[in-house]
Formats: C-alpha cells, sequence, structure tokens
C-alpha cells in the first residue's frame, strides 16, 4: 500500500475524482484506493474503489458516507473511475463508459492519507488488495469527457510501452 495525500488539500467537497488502473483480473479482493474517516457524532468521509466485498461488485464513495449501489464488471482489468462534479451525485465508469450514477449528497473531504492499494482508515491501514496498478488519479471531478480522455491517453501509453518493448526484444 502507498499513501499519496490528503483528499482535503486536493480535491473539493462538489468537485472531486479517483481513478484505479487495474492490470490483473481477480475476485474477492479488497480496496483498491481510498480513505475512510470517521469522527465521533459526526458523519464519515469517505473516498474509495474496491472490489470483491460481495463477489466480484465494485463498490464506491465519494465525499459520500454511503456505498454506492454496485457494479459487477465481467474483467476488473482496466480503468475504474469515480467522478462528482455536483453537490448531489457522482458517476462510476469502466474505461470509457459510464455504468452508474449514484445519488447522494457530499460531504466534507477527509483529512487523513490516501492510499492506493488498500484503505486508510482512522484506525489505520487494512483491506490490502492484490490487483495490480498500473497507475491511479486523484484530483478535481472531471467530466465524462475528460474521463473518456484519461482513458485514451492511458491506451495511448499502454501501446507506446508495448511497441517499445517489442523492438528492444526482437534486438536480442
Amino acid at each position: 500500500a502507498l499513501p499519496i495525500c490528503f483528499p482535503v488539500t486536493i480535491g473539493r467537497q462538489n468537485s472531486s475524482h479517483l481513478s484505479f488502473y487495474s492490470r490483473t483480473n481477480l475476485t474477492g479482493d479488497g480496496m483498491n484506493i481510498g480513505q475512510i474517516q470517521t469522527v465521533p457524532g459526526l458523519r464519515g468521509f469517505h473516498m474509495a474503489i474496491s472490489f470483491g466485498l460481495n463477489s466480484n461488485q465494485m463498490r464506491t464513495r465519494l465525499n459520500s458516507e454511503n456505498a454506492s449501489t454496485s457494479y459487477t464488471p465481467s474483467d476488473t482489468r482496466g480503468l475504474f473511475s469515480i467522478s462528482r462534479i455536483n453537490a448531489s451525485e457522482y458517476k462510476g465508469f469502466r474505461n470509457a463508459s459510464n455504468v452508474f450514477t449514484f445519488t447522494e449528497a457530499s460531504n466534507t473531504p477527509g483529512n487523513i492519507q490516501m492510499i492506493i492499494g488498500a484503505i486508510n482508515t482512522t484506525d489505520g491501514v487494512s483491506d490490502y488488495s492484490t490487483h495490480e496498478c498500473a497507475f491511479a488519479t486523484i484530483g478535481d471531478g472531471l467530466t465524462d469527457t475528460e474521463v473518456s480522455d484519461l482513458y485514451t491517453a492511458n491506451t495511448y501509453r499502454d501501446r507506446e510501452t508495448d511497441r517499445k518493448s517489442t523492438r528492444l526484444n526482437s534486438s536480442h
């Protein structure tokens, strides 16, 4: 697990996104990226993407207390993103396609570190994932077009990396 940032410093309550690019197709796995901060007497502050809590379901939270409706991909390889660009809902994406919209008012972002490959809670890091992460992004909310552009840029990067590997391997 890799600690990367404090959500309260990089995102805004009504404009945030998380994305996680998985290279592996696994079931029954843990948290891919996230943090959950609970404050006694107050609601929790949550940002997370996970798989496998129930079969192979993708469960998410983005500045929200409740988990989204689940989405069950046939394959857990690819770019999984969630993006909030308003106070009342956020969207989930697989690669460049919108796969759900979840309606829930936003909370203030938490003030503990975001973790790639696990979940960071007020009590510590847990629920480690065995998905291989090619890259992750965190920041302001993305429109549908911007999520598509992020996916396209990664597809281009993968294609160039494969082409360079092929040239290197064929020169030996």
